[in-house]
């Protein structure tokens, strides 16, 4: 029951953000869409958060996706010399279409 009151709030929240000419889509690891939503059919722009440390895994997680769709952007972790820090990469079967999307600036 839980998991469909979260779906409808996810659902509320993409359909007034589209109303408002914004793109919106959703950001998440696979394991907690699938607890949070049951894994919930996606179709909107999915960025998809990994644990991976190594970027050349990341084409798998591309068509991976979540719910049904596959990724747009995914998310690995690195090490900078100092800390961890978090790199995104967009999808090479998203480029170009999805730069819009993700790009700074949009009205």
């Amino acid at each position: 029951m839980l998991k469909d009151a979260t779906i409808a709030v996810i659902n509320g929240a993409l359909r007034a953000l589209s109303q408002h000419g914004v793109i919106a889509g959703i950001y998440s690891s696979g394991p907690m869409w699938q607890q949070i939503t049951g894994g919930a059919r996606l179709n909107v722009p999915v960025w998809l958060a990994t644990s991976v440390t190594d970027y050349r895994q990341l084409p798998s997680y591309c068509d991976q996706g979540l719910g049904g769709r596959a990724a747009d952007m995914t998310q690995y972790v690195a090490y900078d010399g100092h800390q961890l820090v978090d790199v995104d990469v967009l999808c090479q079967k998203a480029i170009p279409a999805v730069v819009s999307e993700f790009a700074p600036g949009r009205d």
